[in-house]
């Protein structure tokens, strides 16, 4: 199943996943594709800027209802039985250098104007780095 840039658009994607599962074969793949919303840019926009500007695409697409972090996507896959076997995720362009150039440190320090975030783990700049996040999961 293939659920690329849904989840977030439905009041209940919960729901949607329960549902679906009873119609998926044990050993069926779930693929889906979620926006980031623990995206340091956004994170910045928001805390420095006071701006949570809704766009006709992207992050806050006019039309998401739904918001997630990484950590959140994992727990609506288990809470709703399954097991994510792998995630990836697309860099936002603008900070797709500095995660390059930062990834293997053991603590980094970013800095979006007035906002600075210190001592990030090597996970911890990949997920303020991410804008989307694509995940690979199986009915548990």
């Amino acid at each position: 199943m293939i659920a690329a840039d849904v989840l977030e658009h439905v009041v209940n994607p919960w729901d949607i996943l329960v549902r679906l599962k009873p119609f998926l074969a044990s050993n069926a793949q779930v693929v889906a594709s979620i926006p980031n919303v623990r995206n340091a840019l956004l994170v910045a926009a928001l805390a420095v800027n006071g701006r949570w500007q809704y766009r006709e695409r992207g992050l806050l697409d006019i039309t998401h209802l739904r918001f997630f972090t990484l950590e959140e996507i994992a727990r609506m896959f288990d809470e709703t039985g399954y097991r994510v076997e792998r995630h990836t995720a697309n860099l936002s362009p603008a900070l797709k250098d500095f995660y390059d150039a930062n990834r293997s440190k053991a603590s980094v320090t970013l800095e979006l104007g007035k906002l600075t975030l210190s001592d990030l783990t090597p996970q911890e700049l990949y997920e303020m780095c991410a804008e989307q996040f694509l995940v690979r999961a199986r009915p548990a």
